[in-house]
């Protein structure tokens, strides 16, 4: 979505969609001191948008201070690991590993056939590797509940064209 002025106001306004997956990026030009121009987009909030090196600093700092806290330090134990990237590319478009590997692993436990979820279940990727408490909850901050129902195959239809 690109930038637009709302109607009958003189404000702009731009959408940087949910979940921190873009960023507004206005662009405003001045001419002999008056603003000229307004325009902007949104920009992909991914590894190629390069970090600011004093706000690393100081999030590192607080990593290591909430590491070291033993309040919060259950919360950087390994529970487990991944080979790959469990990522949340394409989850809003269709499937992502992230939201397969768990609704399988759900499904499985639940002994069900089939397993749905909202896609913004799943906030960010995991990466391959060490799995702690930490990585668990961004990639899923919510307690959902699992429920399982019995329906029949025109429920599931109608569940799915819901979808």
């Amino acid at each position: 979505e690109e930038l637009f002025k709302i109607p009958g106001t003189n404000s702009w306004m731009i959408s940087p969609s949910q979940y921190a997956t873009h960023v507004s990026k206005p662009t405003l030009e001045f001419a002999d001191g008056a603003l000229a121009a307004v325009g902007g987009g949104l920009a992909r909030m991914d590894h190629a948008l390069l970090p600011e090196p004093r706000i690393v600093t100081m999030v590192d700092a607080m990593q290591a201070d909430l590491v070291a806290d033993p309040k919060y330090a259950a919360l950087f134990q390994r529970i487990g690991a991944a080979q790959v990237e469990l990522s949340t590319d394409g989850q809003f478009a269709g499937e992502a590993v992230l939201g397969n590997f768990v609704l399988d692993i759900t499904r499985a436990a639940a002994g069900a056939q089939m397993m749905v979820s909202t896609a913004s279940s799943f906030r960010e990727p995991i990466a391959p590797g060490t799995i702690t408490e930490e990585a668990y909850r961004a990639a899923m901050p919510y307690p959902n509940k699992v429920l399982v129902y019995t329906l029949s195959g025109a429920q599931v239809q109608t569940l799915l064209d819901y979808s």
